[in-house]
Order: C-alpha cells, then structure tokens, then sequence
C-alpha cells in the first residue's frame, strides 16, 4: 500500500479509499492475534486435560497396519510390470503410461505416475 505507482481495489468494497483499506487492515490483523491467541489457550486447556495433543495414536494402530498391509500387497500386484518394464531400460514415468493405458488402476483407483510407480516399487524392496 505504500507503492505510490500501485492502485488497490477490494472487490467487495470497490470505493474505499487508502485509510479505509489501512483501517480493514489493522482489523484484520488485530482479528488474526485474536483467533491465534484462543486457539493456544484451548490447546493449553486440552492439554491440561490430559489430552494428547498431535503424533500417532495408539488405537489407529490397527488401522494404520492395515492400510500399510494393503499398499504392499497392491505393490505385490503390480511388481511383475514394474520389473519387466525396469529390467528393460524404461524410466519410471514410461511405466507409469504404459500402467494408464493398460488400466491397471492405482490402490486408490487413480492414475499412475512415476512417482507412483517408484513408491510401489520401492515397498517391494
């Protein structure tokens, strides 16, 4: 805003002029203090709770096992193309295509990129 060569407008408040648009900016900041400072002072009162508070949990073990579980056995699924494809010189990204245009589906039924590829391959060594 102190750019003198440069013209603000504010789609929802086409008119306002330079102090306005200071004014709506200090609010918005005081406003921006305001939300950081509660939301610290109910982490701090859920985390004298005795509320674990972020990381893992132990009850999502399980699933996190199964989830894990799922994705090696997909990468299982898909290991012989990946390694022929590899053994014969095609980069990750050619595998990746070829997997598309034969419709293997990802393990969330997207497409393959060679990220992708090189994720499941890396789980199967």
């Amino acid at each position: 805003m102190e750019d003198k060569k440069l013209e603000l407008r504010v789609a929802s408040l086409p008119n306002a002029d330079k102090p306005m648009l200071w004014i709506y900016g200090i609010m918005a900041e005081m406003e921006r203090d305001f939300i950081s400072k509660r939301t610290k002072d109910a982490l701090a009162s859920a985390k004298a709770r005795g509320v674990k508070l972020g990381g893992a949990r132990p009850n999502q073990k399980a699933r996190h096992d199964a989830v894990k579980k799922d994705a090696d056995d997909r990468a299982k699924t898909v290991e012989p193309v990946i390694k022929a494809m590899r053994d014969s010189g095609n980069t990750w990204d050619q595998i990746a295509n070829h997997m598309n245009e034969l419709s293997i589906p990802t393990a969330r039924g997207g497409k393959w990129y060679g990220k992708t590829v090189l994720n499941a391959h890396q789980r199967l060594t």
